[in-house]
């Protein structure tokens, strides 16, 4: 079983071209890390299209794109697989050093 955050944006008002997803915790808005979710789904609600990122690749608080970041057809398969191995690997890591 995998946690997942989504978190959807929208084109800001004041950047036509831009969106925003925000990942803060708490009050101080620190990094998640992997005891919080596993990885987050990105949603670009214009587009309708998703991108993944897993939580050990996470380095900012808040993460912006371009609208054209999205035009890629292959972008979902292609982020939610490159997830699922760093996650796979991290997983085989964890029971390795567990036997």
């Amino acid at each position: 079983m995998w946690r997942c955050q989504a978190k959807a944006s929208s084109y800001h008002t004041d950047r036509p071209n831009r969106m925003q997803w925000h990942f803060g915790m708490g009050g101080n808005k620190r990094l998640p890390t992997i005891a919080d979710y596993d990885f987050v789904a990105c949603v670009s609600i214009p587009h309708r299209r998703v991108f993944f990122i897993p939580i050990e690749n996470l380095n900012q608080t808040t993460m912006s794109r371009n609208g054209d970041f999205f035009d890629d057809p292959k972008l979902e398969s292609r982020t939610l697989q490159e997830t699922m191995e760093i996650l796979n690997e991290r997983t085989t890591k964890s029971e390795t050093m567990h036997i």
